[in-house]
């Protein structure tokens, strides 16, 4: 009957043995889990962060490309107007130089004039 409780005794030995070790493994795996879950949950927070940076950026793009077209535009009128003004210069310089014709050829008949009196 001893030799039978010592096997009894040291089976359940064992078996107790084996259950902590199982035990051990399951809060081992758990706490391997509770970390990949963290690290899941910081991951998606860099994503959320990342989306919302790439979201800014492409919002600043567009007011950027919006800023150079404006630019562009007013590039486009400013020359337009300096070509308006050489053309208004141009044509004052010919008014110019047909008043200083004009008045060159009034004081030839001026001088005429003076001259037959």
């Amino acid at each position: 009957q001893l030799s039978k409780a010592e096997g009894d005794l040291s089976a359940r030995l064992e078996e107790q043995t084996s259950l902590r070790n199982a035990l051990q493994a399951a809060e081992a795996g758990q706490a391997a889990q509770q970390r990949a879950s963290e690290e899941l949950q910081a991951s998606q927070s860099q994503v959320a962060d990342l989306t919302a940076a790439r979201a800014a950026l492409g919002d600043e793009l567009t007011a950027s490309k919006t800023a150079q077209q404006e630019l562009e535009k007013r590039v486009e009128e400013a020359e337009a107007g300096r070509k308006e003004a050489v053309e208004r210069v141009e044509r004052a310089e010919a008014r110019l130089e047909q008043a200083t014709v004009d008045l060159a050829e009034r004081d030839g008949q001026l001088a005429v004039l003076t001259a037959e009196q």
